[in-house]
């Protein structure tokens, strides 16, 4: 079984980043940014977490969708993490 980006289909990406619900390629990374509606209630694809709900130590973040592909959503939490591996797998 070939890995699948849970985004856009692709299976023949040179690499993937996994999440705890989720794949995501390189592609749909670099896709990524904005701010997007969604529905109420909509989580990320890859860590699960509400569009909507806030976050950090005092509560200031809110989580908002940064890549919408059909049902399914990148929350701006895990963008960072997901550039940076993405970045680092290049190097290497």
């Amino acid at each position: 079984m070939y890995p699948t980006c849970t985004f856009c289909g692709s299976q023949s990406a040179d690499h993937y980043l996994k999440g705890q619900r989720g794949m995501i390629c390189a592609a749909c990374t670099r896709r990524a940014g904005g701010v997007h509606a969604v529905p109420e209630r909509t989580t990320c694809a890859l860590c699960g977490r509400r569009i909507g709900k806030r976050v950090g130590l005092l509560r200031r973040r809110t989580v908002v969708a940064v890549l919408v592909s059909g049902s399914a959503t990148l929350c701006s939490e895990c963008l960072p993490l997901l550039q940076e591996a993405s970045a680092t797998a290049g190097r290497s």
